[in-house]
């Protein structure tokens, strides 16, 4: 696995862009920002959990959703569905468990004993908005005869934002990405139906050429249908009032015994990848730091006067993966995308 630093823009000279993301200096006497750049994995980011994969002694088991997850003093059995028809469970034993399903798949896995009423609470509270990713697939690469190498385009259409993919990484273009209310313009729309509507707007930007250069395949993944996640990430709605069973943001850092958390919804900021992944470390050397632990059935007021500052990483209690949102520029491999260089916004 290679990475690689980047700067996505079209054609060959860097654009400056200001402050906030936008073209060129916000006012006369202020001076530019040069693009920022990005570092991405060269050949897809499939390679990341395929290098994990490589790493790992054991098997990984595939297509066996968990059903139940029973703690004893010692050890932890987890009891999975190895065919969908299956009336026996393959049961699982292990000295932890973490834990990384979606807030909607946890909440469908049996505990015993249960999970405390707290979080419960707070797993029905966790807003998931919808995700859809459209992928069409060309011929040939035709948005690098408009010197377009890498960066998006902006649109008030259904697809609202396409993406075009580096040099020298094929002809498969991410013609639509929407989440939250945006994806309604495709919902209810087969797979074909929803390639032909990004089609359109592909070539209602790039000219009706493309449609002869298309080769008539695609992919449409619309992840609030998917049975694993039933959402795409969390973006939580203002409180307007608090009542006085409101604590807080929950700490999820902390395992309810021998069960630990970890996702995207499970720290700072909300929705990406790398947060889904600093989630995933700071639960591993909380593991490995470990005594043997007891369940805890107090309630979230105790637990918040134990635990310090939520989503701290372990290790580092007063480090907040928020932090690295807005009072910091994007780490390395972060790629938000209201901050993308190359934009194009057309109607």
């Amino acid at each position: 696995m290679r990475w690689e630093r980047v700067s996505a823009h079209r054609g060959k000279q860097p654009k400056w862009v200001g402050p906030e993301g936008g073209a060129g200096p916000q006012n006369p006497g202020s001076r530019p920002f040069p693009a920022r750049r990005y570092s991405r994995i060269v050949g897809g980011w499939d390679l990341l959990p395929r290098a994990l994969l490589s790493s790992l002694s054991e098997p990984v088991l595939l297509n066996a959703p968990v059903v139940a997850i029973t703690q004893g003093p010692h050890d932890v059995h987890v009891q999975i569905k190895t065919f969908p028809q299956a009336r026996n469970l393959k049961a699982l034993k292990a000295d932890v468990v973490l834990l990384t399903a979606s807030g909607p798949a946890v909440q469908r896995i049996t505990f015993s004993p249960p999970l405390p009423s707290h979080v419960q609470e707070v797993l029905r509270g966790l807003h998931y908005v919808p995700a859809t990713k459209v992928f069409l697939s060309f011929r040939r690469p035709f948005w690098r005869e408009e010197n377009i190498e890498g960066g998006h385009s902006n649109t008030d259409r259904p697809s609202r934002m396409i993406f075009y993919p580096p040099p020298r990484e094929g002809a498969l273009l991410l013609a639509s990405y929407t989440w939250s209310d945006a994806t309604a313009a495709f919902s209810g729309l087969s797979q074909e139906e929803a390639l032909r509507l990004a089609l359109d707007d592909v070539a209602a930007l790039h000219g009706p050429f493309v449609r002869q250069l298309w080769d008539g395949t695609g992919v449409v993944k619309r992840w609030a249908e998917d049975p694993h996640s039933q959402g795409g990430f969390v973006v939580q709605p203002p409180e307007l009032w608090q009542t006085e069973k409101d604590y807080g943001p929950y700490d999820w850092s902390m395992p309810y015994g021998r069960i630990y958390f970890a996702g995207e919804h499970t720290a700072y900021p909300h929705g990406w990848v790398e947060t889904a992944v600093k989630s995933a470390l700071r639960a591993a050397l909380k593991i490995n730091s470990r005594e043997e632990p007891a369940l805890e059935t107090t309630s979230p007021e105790g637990q918040r006067q134990r635990q310090g500052p939520a989503h701290g990483v372990a290790g580092s209690p007063s480090y907040d993966l928020a932090e690295e949102e807005g009072s910091h520029s994007p780490v390395q491999g972060q790629l938000p995308l209201q901050h993308t260089t190359y934009t194009r916004t057309w109607h």
